[in-house]
């Protein structure tokens, strides 16, 4: 056991002639023969979602869809108008509508999108306030 322990005695004996080669190279690693890639994989290797072209093209073709089914922007504008003609407004339409009073404003305000159906709701909503707001002017009720 008093042998001395050299460094190629640890090398399996299979692996010196590619050693060899290598370090006749110049100690570089070009190309790994048998090696998986990490490209496709994430945190603790899992794979990665691969999104193909055709789901782009869905997600690009609802992107489109759901720009067609936004209300123009002139008829949030008048909404926005007709909500600030009189005061009260707001509230009145968020509670015929059944939501919360903060909905139409985030609408006027362009921070949440209305489609077209929602639009077309808010504006038979609007009629019936209005129709409301008469026939208290003409009863003598109002404030």
């Amino acid at each position: 056991m008093n042998e001395s322990i050299s460094p190629n005695m640890y090398i399996k004996p299979d692996y010196g002639m590619q050693v060899e080669q290598w370090v006749a190279k110049g100690n570089q690693i070009k190309s790994l023969d048998r090696g998986t890639s990490t490209h496709n994989l994430t945190f603790n290797n899992k794979p990665k979602k691969i999104v193909s072209e055709s789901q782009c093209d869905g997600q690009e073709a609802r992107k489109l869809k759901e720009q067609e089914n936004k209300a123009p922007v002139e008829e949030v504008h008048a909404l926005k108008s007709w909500v600030h003609a009189r005061k009260g407004r707001a509230k009145e339409l968020s509670k015929l509508m059944g939501h919360a009073n903060a909905y139409i404003s985030q609408i006027q305000n362009f921070t949440r999108s209305c489609s077209k159906e929602k639009m077309a709701e808010i504006k038979v909503k609007m009629k019936e306030i209005e129709k409301l707001e008469n026939m208290t002017k003409r009863d003598g009720e109002g404030r």
